[in-house]
């Protein structure tokens, strides 16, 4: 559920590292001036103040950390020519701040322990990293695997996700490299646990499409499937 009072609350937030991740994927830490509470899945509204920006003035981010964190991580996708609010992004230094509206949102895991696929492609593993980190924090044996696909081979997180998977003996963490044995993969994981399992999907809406077409023409029940759009991705 979305508390309304979130979506009017700004919390100033200041950065405290970035770093170019991989390829175009950039990967910003940010400490909250009074504290925040969130879930892990859970996206925010980011803005600046004080600042002209040509476009739109804000922009939704999925919250990268788990809740145990207290800090606030989020990655996105800068290119060469970027919007104006994601060059002022870039050229933000240490301790210059955002403001955060939320968290909020529905991507997060049920209270209950049941199998669980996470499927991801591209920036899409945002959410997922901040899901699987909430697991190990909280040491909770609920059996997850994640199919992290991404053609470019840039897999953001890949260390924290491969050290939550080694301390939490429930996740398991598969990349790919390619849609073909990505596809293959998840269809066998499909087959062998059907309606027993849920998934989640995070990645561009045709990716988020297509894989929901495919599960429901696998029977798979709607009630079973949760979806992240990257809006403004293709």
């Amino acid at each position: 559920m979305i508390n309304i009072l979130d979506l009017f609350t700004n919390t100033q937030i200041k950065l405290i590292d970035k770093k170019r991740e991989a390829g175009d994927k950039y990967v910003f830490y940010f400490k909250p001036i009074s504290p925040i509470d969130w879930k892990a899945g859970q996206d925010g509204i980011f803005t600046f103040r004080g600042k002209k920006i040509e476009g739109k003035s804000l922009r939704i981010f999925t919250v990268a950390s788990s809740p145990d964190e207290k800090n606030i991580i989020i990655s996105t996708i800068i290119v060469d020519k970027p919007s104006d609010f994601k060059d002022k992004m870039r050229a933000m230094e240490i301790g210059d701040s955002m403001f955060l509206r939320g968290p909020f949102g529905i991507f997060v895991l049920p209270n209950y322990n049941k199998k669980v696929a996470l499927i991801a492609g591209g920036i899409g593993i945002t959410p997922m990293r901040a899901i699987l980190k909430d697991l190990e924090d909280k040491d909770i044996p609920m059996d997850v695997t994640l199919f992290y696909v991404d053609s470019k081979k840039d897999f953001v997180f890949k260390e924290v996700l491969e050290a939550s998977s080694s301390k939490n003996s429930k996740i398991k963490v598969r990349f790919f490299e390619d849609r073909d044995s990505f596809t293959e993969e998840l269809s066998k994981y499909v087959e062998q646990n059907k309606n027993d399992s849920l998934y989640f999907i995070s990645g561009t809406p045709k990716m988020v499409k297509g894989i929901r077409m495919d599960l429901k023409n696998k029977e798979i029940l709607n009630q079973n499937i949760v979806s992240h759009r990257l809006l403004g991705y293709k």
